[in-house]
C-alpha cells in the first residue's frame, strides 16, 4: 500500500509517496482530522496500539489522569492504513500537541494553509500554533 500526500513550499508543490511506514513509534497524520490532537491521540495509543493510559501518558508526557479524560471525549477513530506517519517523538518536547504538530508539518516545508487543509483546522488556528511554538523553543 502507498500513501499519497502533496503540500507546497515557498518555491514549488511537492508530493510525498511512499510506502507507509507506520510503527509503534509513529501515528498516522489522517488521524488528526477526527478531533482534538490530545483526545485523538489518546484514543489512537489505547486502542489501536493496545497501550495503557499510563503507558500512554509516558510517551506523551502528560498525566494518565489527562489521556484518561482526553481518551473519553472523542469517539472510535476509523482505521487509517495510507498515510504520513507522524514520531511520536515530537509529543514530548514541551509544547501542546497542536503546537508539536504543526512545528513538525513546517520543518518537513508544508506551508500553514497545506497543514490547516491536513488537520481539518483554521489557517488562522494552525499559524497561532506556529507562533506560540517559536516562542517556547
Amino acid at each position: 500500500m502507498h500513501y499519497s500526500f502533496s503540500y507546497t513550499t515557498e518555491s514549488r508543490e511537492h508530493a510525498l509517496t511512499e510506502e507507509p511506514v507506520l510503527t509503534p513509534e509513529t501515528v498516522p497524520l489522517d488521524i488528526f482530522s477526527h478531533g482534538s490532537t490530545m483526545q485523538v491521540l489518546s484514543r489512537y495509543l489505547v486502542d489501536k496500539q493496545q497501550y495503557s493510559f499510563t503507558k500512554a501518558a509516558e510517551l506523551l508526557q502528560r498525566s494518565p489522569k489527562t489521556i484518561w479524560a482526553s481518551y473519553h471525549q472523542t469517539e472510535e477513530l476509523p482505521d487509517i492504513k495510507d498515510s504520513l506517519p507522524i514520531p511520536l517523538s515530537i509529543f514530548s518536547q514541551g509544547l501542546s500537541p497542536l503546537e508539536a504538530l504543526v512545528s513538525y508539518l513546517q520543518s518537513l516545508g508544508m506551508k500553514n494553509a497545506a497543514i490547516a487543509r491536513a488537520l481539518h483546522l483554521s489557517p488562522k488556528t494552525t499559524h497561532t500554533a506556529a507562533k506560540r511554538a517559536e516562542v517556547k523553543q
